[in-house]
C-alpha cells in the first residue's frame, strides 16, 4: 500500500484547565491533539513534512476566533481533587466549510478524522459524493458515532478507534478493523466482529490525567501506519502495543499532553 501523505482533520477543541489557585492553562484538544501527537511521534523522520491539518474555514475562523468549542476540566492540582470528566461549556458547532475541497485537492493517502459531533465531520454538503477523494486508509476517532460515513466510503482500508461504551457492533460493520480501548482495561483489536488480539494495559503507571489519551491512541496508530506502510494483521496488532505505551506517557502528565515518545529516523519504535 502506497502511503506517502497524511491529512488530519476534525473538530478542534480548546482544553482549559483550572488549577487550585484559580490559574488557567490552555491546550489544543480534539482533532488538533491527534495531529500534534502524530507530528511529535514522527519528528525524527522526514515524514512530518508530509502531514497536513485542515481547519474549517467558517466565519469564526476568519474573524480570528479559532475555537468554537471548549472543554473545561480541573487538574489534579485542584483543591477539589482529580476530575477526569470534562464538561462542554460552549455549544456552538463548526461547519466543514473548505475541508472537503482541501481533502480533494491534497488527495491524502491516509485520512485521520477526529469527530466529536461538533459539526466538522457530520456533513460534507459542500462536495458532491462523486467528487470526494477516497484515501488508501482512513483512521476514525468518532466519539458519538456521529461521523458522516461519506467521508470514508471510498477509502480502501477503514479503521475505527472506539473508546469504552461508544463501541457498537452494528456501527463497527462500517470498518475493516476496530481498536477498542477502555482506560485501564485490555485493548481489544477486532477484524470485523471477530477479536484477533487482546492486549493488557500496564497497571503500574501512575495516572495523573486521562484527558486526550484517546486522541493519543488514534495518533499513534496513524503514525505507525504512515511510518511502516504495513497494514497486515500482525502489524496492526503491534501498533496497538506501541499505542498503549504512548498513552502511558501522556496519562502520567497533569494536562492534555503531547507525547515524548518517537518513531526514529529508521522508523523503529522507541518504547
Amino acid at each position: 500500500m502506497e502511503l506517502q501523505t497524511l491529512l488530519c482533520t476534525g473538530d478542534p477543541i480548546l482544553d482549559i484547565y483550572i488549577d487550585g489557585d484559580g490559574s488557567m492553562r490552555h491546550f489544543n484538544g480534539g482533532a488538533l491533539n491527534i495531529y500534534q501527537n502524530i507530528v511529535a511521534l514522527l519528528l525524527e523522520t522526514d515524514l512530518c513534512m508530509k502531514i497536513e491539518y485542515a481547519y474549517p474555514s467558517d466565519g469564526d475562523f476568519i474573524k480570528g476566533d479559532v475555537f468554537n468549542c471548549y472543554t473545561i476540566c480541573r487538574t489534579p492540582l485542584h483543591e477539589e481533587g482529580i476530575a477526569l470528566a470534562s464538561d462542554d461549556t460552549k455549544e456552538i458547532f463548526y461547519t466543514p466549510c473548505g475541508i472537503p475541497e482541501l481533502v480533494a485537492e491534497y488527495k491524502p493517502d491516509i485520512l485521520v478524522l477526529g469527530d466529536y459531533n461538533k459539526g466538522v465531520l457530520n456533513t460534507i454538503k459542500w462536495l458532491d459524493d462523486d467528487e470526494f477523494h477516497g484515501a488508501e486508509c482512513a483512521i476514525v476517532d468518532s466519539r458519538y458515532r456521529s461521523l458522516d460515513m461519506r467521508w470514508i466510503n471510498k477509502c480502501k482500508l477503514k479503521i475505527w478507534h472506539a473508546t469504552d461504551k461508544e463501541y457498537d457492533k452494528e456501527w463497527a460493520k462500517n470498518f475493516d478493523y476496530v481498536y477498542w480501548t477502555a482506560g485501564p482495561k485490555p485493548v481489544v483489536v477486532l477484524k470485523g466482529e471477530k477479536p484477533i488480539a487482546t492486549i493488557e494495559v500496564p497497571s503500574e503507571t501512575k495516572i495523573v490525567n486521562t484527558c486526550g489519551s484517546g486522541d493519543t491512541f488514534t495518533a499513534s496508530i496513524a503514525a505507525c501506519i504512515f511510518a511502516y506502510k504495513d497494514v497486515s494483521e500482525q502489524a496492526l496488532i503491534s501498533y496497538a502495543k506501541f499505542a498503549i505505551g504512548v498513552c502511558q506517557d501522556v496519562v502520567s502528565q497533569p494536562y492534555t499532553s503531547t507525547t515524548k515518545k518517537r518513531i526514529n529516523i529508521e522508523c523503529t519504535l522507541q518504547t
